[in-house]
């Protein structure tokens, strides 16, 4: 009804703009005609749901407690049902039926929503949801009984079990094949019957249809008339020429300064203000284009001033502990200076060691990187325990105390410990005083030294056994390998050493734990290692990984990312000289 009103309103308002003599009479008819028209177009606007609101199931209502789906009626009033009669519905209707069935009431929207998208999911299974509802709070209260649901609710567990679900499967659906074929027999009757019903009640239809347009035919052929005359193209066209004869020029004038009239103050000013800014950018130009051709240079001189003045407090505090480190070298080469005549020159060099050893711990306290290291590397107990390991690799003495041991870096003494129950003369050296001193304490050999002055002072082949637990990360490669060399010199032709350091083919190691300790230089790679030993004249050099036991580098593949994970932290090399 309200599209034949419209229709009415657009042919009035074109007689009476045809019948218009003026601009103005114009202008008032078409004003009237867009008003009705924006009020017609929003009486006409479909309504819109608020995206923000969700669309779910409407749940209210009486229940009906009988239902019809394909010509089969299913009752809810019932007490006992068979499991099979409703695990057969799918999706929103297997919902629905499973509260209608188990609660006597229809679904309420959330769970409703829960099952449902849960179900579709295949994040649980039917017979679980009906299993749920049966042995809530509400089904316990209703009692109804669903014959075989338990049974059904652990097969659908044990069908989830990789390959034994396949095997059991399997197996039922053997078990089934008679009723599996009894069911497509039946189905296959059904539809039979089913579609022969269709196919009577389609004949009955299509006669009636024939029926109708006979007696009929008279008006249809008056309707199809009346609506070819209505749908005259000459009218139409008659129409539009007259529109256009009538755009008068000054009513598109007036229409011009009508919309100029209204221009928005808003945007009026947006525009000044950008004109302002461009105006202030120029200025601001041509003022450092004078500023520049006026600089002098007494204004460069007092800018240097001023920014002498700020220099960082930082910056001096950092110039301060570089001239402290300075001073301690200065120290050294007059003491150097000053003992020329009293001390040999090893003696010089040891103490020059020393101090360089001093400065490359970044100026950290011993008795601070003793705390550190009882903090990070753990107790001694656990450092005792995971050093066992190599008690099997150290070449076997006859005899008590008839082979000298060397510990580089003996730091609290655990290894020395371990020593003392073998049949080696063990002393331990370490540049820490606080180290030394604890050893002492505890009544095992420990001198303080650096590692290479000490090698220097020892004489060929006189060390069956020398070790360095964690030490070469912690000094610049050049001492490293003159330590190689120098140890390779005092071993016997049948020594062993052995080196343990951080493994950084263990990516969290070499990525991030490594740097944990300050005074670590850089890692160092199993490979490159093993090289330089080699160079440094060892002819076996062999590289296990540590983990409570001693895993062959050869014996180890990396193929995976968990490879590099679950390797084991640290790695050491075991050196033998022949």
């Amino acid at each position: 009804m309200k599209k034949k009103i419209f229709a009415k309103d657009i042919v009035e308002v074109v007689k009476k703009a045809a019948s218009a003599e003026s601009s103005k009479g114009m202008a008032s008819c078409l004003d009237a005609t867009i008003s009705k028209i924006r009020a017609e177009a929003t009486s006409l606007k479909p309504t819109t749901l608020d995206s923000t609101k969700r669309v779910g199931r409407k749940c209210e209502g009486p229940i009906n407690f009988h239902k019809v789906k394909d010509g089969l009626s299913f009752d809810f009033s019932k007490q006992v049902y068979h499991l099979d009669e409703l695990i057969n519905f799918d999706r929103e209707e297997f919902v629905e039926y499973a509260y209608l069935t188990v609660l006597k009431r229809n679904p309420d929207a959330g769970g409703f929503s829960h099952y449902l998208q849960n179900l579709l999911r295949k994040k649980i299974t039917k017979e679980s949801i009906l299993l749920r509802l049966r042995y809530s709070k509400e089904g316990r209260a209703k009692g109804i009984t669903i014959r075989f649901l338990m049974r059904g609710f652990c097969l659908s567990i044990l069908y989830n079990i990789p390959i034994v679900g396949y095997l059991l499967k399997l197996i039922a659906t053997i078990i089934n094949l008679p009723k599996l074929s009894k069911a497509v027999t039946t189905a296959q009757k059904y539809t039979t019957e089913l579609n022969k019903q269709q196919q009577y009640h389609l004949n009955i239809l299509s006669s009636q249809v024939d029926d109708f347009f006979q007696n009929n035919a008279v008006d249809v052929e008056s309707i199809l008339a009346e609506l070819t005359l209505k749908a005259d193209s000459v009218s139409v066209e008659r129409l539009i020429d007259g529109l256009n004869q009538k755009a008068d020029k000054r009513f598109v004038k007036s229409i011009r300064e009508g919309v100029e009239s209204k221009a928005d103050s808003k945007y009026v000013e947006q525009l000044s203000e950008i004109i302002k800014l461009k105006a202030e950018i120029r200025v601001v130009d041509s003022l450092r284009s004078e500023m520049i051709d006026k600089a002098s240079l007494c204004d460069l001189n007092a800018l240097e001033e001023a920014l002498a003045k700020k220099v960082n407090n930082e910056y001096v505090e950092q110039l301060s502990e570089n001239l402290k480190l300075k001073a301690d070298t200065e120290s050294v080469e007059l003491l150097r200076a000053e003992t020329k005549d009293k001390a040999s020159l090893d003696d010089v060099r040891n103490l020059e060691r020393i101090v360089a050893k001093k400065a490359d711990l970044t100026v950290i306290k011993d008795s601070d990187y003793a705390e550190f290291e009882m903090a990070f590397r753990g107790s001694e107990e656990e450092v005792t325990s995971r050093l066992k390991v190599y008690l099997d690799v150290i070449p076997k003495l006859n005899g008590p105390k008839c082979g000298r041991a060397l510990d580089l870096g003996c730091g609290r003494g655990e290894w020395l410990r371990l020593m003392a129950t073998e049949s080696y003369e063990a002393l331990g050296i370490d540049v820490n005083t606080d180290m030394v001193a604890h050893c002492l304490e505890s009544g095992l050999p420990a001198v303080q030294s650096d590692a290479l002055s000490y090698l220097e002072g020892e004489s060929e082949d006189s060390l069956q056994l020398i070790t360095a637990f964690h030490l070469i990360e912690h000094i610049p490669f050049e001492t490293m390998f003159n330590i190689f060399k120098q140890c390779f010199r005092v071993l016997t032709h049948d020594g062993v050493m052995i080196l343990e350091t951080p493994n950084l083919k263990n990516i969290l190691v070499g990525a991030g734990d490594f740097y944990l300790d300050p005074t670590h230089m850089r890692p160092l790679h199993p490979l490159t290692m093993q090289f330089f030993l080699k160079k440094a004249g060892f002819s076996v050099v062999e590289i296990y990984y540590v983990d409570r036991k001693l895993i062959s580098h050869e014996k180890t593949e990396f193929n995976e990312l968990n490879d590099y994970v679950n390797i084991p932290r640290d790695y050491s090399l075991i050196c033998k000289k022949k």
